[in-house]
């Protein structure tokens, strides 16, 4: 519980980004017309591709994980 709180503390701004990123994402899918299933994983790019660049979180969430 400690070691999740800490990882939310830490990176409690990039998360919060990437889920703006994935809602902003899907709406604009959605305003677009694109059946529902095709926006969801059109939003799940974003955080896909935020977490690869920014490998420090990944390695925390894999030690979280683990």
């Amino acid at each position: 519980m400690q070691e999740l709180l800490r990882f939310l503390t830490v990176h409690n701004a990039e998360l919060l980004f990437m889920a703006a990123a994935m809602l902003l994402a899907y709406a604009i899918a959605r305003f677009a017309s694109v059946r529902w299933q095709i926006a969801l994983v059109f939003s799940i790019t974003p955080p896909f591709v935020f977490l690869l660049h920014e490998e420090y979180i990944l390695r925390d969430l894999l030690h979280l994980l683990s």
